[in-house]
């Protein structure tokens, strides 16, 4: 019979070799820069399984305008009974606290489940604990009117996450009508209250933006919706200052095209599988059903060569700076 102190030693030698490896510590950040709380899976692909990149997810609405926060398309839409995940709060109509704060939500929900098999995705977000802080609105248009109201807002909602790999910012600057010169303040803001914001001193390394298409080139899907182009915009024609690139979501056939990447098997599925009965499985097609009303859970790409719709796994991007 092996002695106590063998015992312990012995445990003490396996507890090394079968371990989980710790995670690097990041040395760069990411700006992830989305119009509204659901278009992050458009650049998955620069974002997935990067150990070194802290990541500040920036969305610049609430989402707020959707018609799935109209009570009766909300009832309509949500898929309970094939796994769809209830909205946070039950929306009440669109431009109430209800529908954006449901839409973050879900947002923070989607982000800590995909958490659970990519580690470097920041996570333990819940949707009542955040801090608000004010920016200098300086010359930044921060203004928009949502149903007749203004709304004059620079102030931004901060979520930390509790596994040290990022935050998610959310601005209010308006669902529908979100410009160029808004989003240029929201990133500049950022960047230079970043120490404010709580982010760390990492350099940072590039800027990710969604998907946009004019419907100009063949065999990729149009989508034009006007806050989607405001981002591509600013990241286009403003240098923000990054170590590497700035970039976003376009066709592969975009003559300007300079990155093609693909989300991996794995986290394109873990994401949006729904199964033959049409259960949904994966956690984009649960946190997010109650805002489709398709009975066949959100369309997506799952090829590694065609771009037929806004959720693509093989994603191209335009590069500049």
């Amino acid at each position: 019979m092996l002695s106590k102190s063998l015992l312990v030693l012995f445990a003490f030698f396996a507890s090394l070799i079968f371990a989980p490896a710790a995670l690097a510590a990041p040395t760069v950040t990411s700006y992830v820069a989305m119009p509204h709380p659901d278009d992050e899976m458009e650049a998955w692909s620069l974002i997935e399984n990067s150990t070194s990149n802290y990541k500040v997810f920036i969305y610049m609405t609430f989402g707020e305008e959707t018609g799935y926060c109209v009570p009766t398309s909300y009832k309509t839409a949500l898929r309970s009974d094939l796994g769809e995940n209830a909205a946070f709060a039950t929306p009440q109509g669109k431009w109430t606290p209800s529908c954006g704060e449901s839409r973050i939500a879900s947002t923070l929900s989607f982000l800590n489940m995909m958490a659970e098999t990519d580690s470097s995705i920041p996570s333990g977000m819940s949707p009542t604990s955040y801090t608000t802080m004010t920016l200098p609105a300086n010359s930044g248009a921060v203004a928009h009117v949502d149903n007749g109201v203004l709304v004059n807002d620079s102030s931004v909602r901060i979520y930390s996450s509790t596994n040290g790999y990022g935050k998610v910012l959310f601005f209010n600057m308006g669902d529908g009508d979100l410009t160029e010169s808004e989003v240029t303040w929201a990133i500049r803001s950022v960047k230079k209250q970043s120490a404010a914001l709580g982010l760390p001193a990492y350099p940072v390394y590039n800027i990710l933006g969604n998907f946009y298409h004019s419907g100009k080139f063949s065999s990729c899907v149009a989508y034009t919706h006007p806050d989607h182009n405001a981002i591509h915009r600013s990241l286009y024609k403003t240098n923000f200052g990054v170590t590497g690139y700035q970039s976003a979501a376009t066709c592969a056939k975009d003559p300007t095209t300079a990155r093609n990447k693909d989300v991996s098997t794995t986290n394109w599925d873990k994401a949006f599988l729904v199964k033959p009965d049409g259960q949904r499985v994966g956690h984009f097609q649960r946190s997010y059903g109650w805002l489709n009303g398709a009975s066949t859970g959100w369309p997506h790409d799952r090829s590694a060569t065609s771009q037929q719709q806004v959720f693509m796994r093989h994603q191209s991007f335009w590069q500049r700076y």
